[in-house]
């Protein structure tokens, strides 16, 4: 079991919100997710190879809306 400061919390939105914005905001915000979520994925994986865990799945949230036909974005 992860101890409260391993634990992943990821930070999302959704399809309608970032539809509703200008593009140019709606790509900061995405952004900005991106990064937090992917900050939020240090401390899981240091706890993981602490405990010797070789496989971490990292769930597609982690870049929300990143396949959108309509609304996904490059890297």
């Amino acid at each position: 079991m992860l101890s409260s400061e391993s634990e992943l919390s990821i930070r999302n939105t959704t399809v309608k919100s970032v539809g509703a914005m200008k593009r140019f905001n709606a790509l900061e915000k995405l952004f900005n997710i991106c990064i937090d979520n992917s900050k939020a994925l240090i401390k899981p994986l240091e706890f993981c190879a602490a405990i010797h865990i070789e496989c971490f799945r990292v769930n597609s949230q982690i870049l929300p809306i990143k396949t959108h036909p309509k609304y996904g974005y490059d890297i």
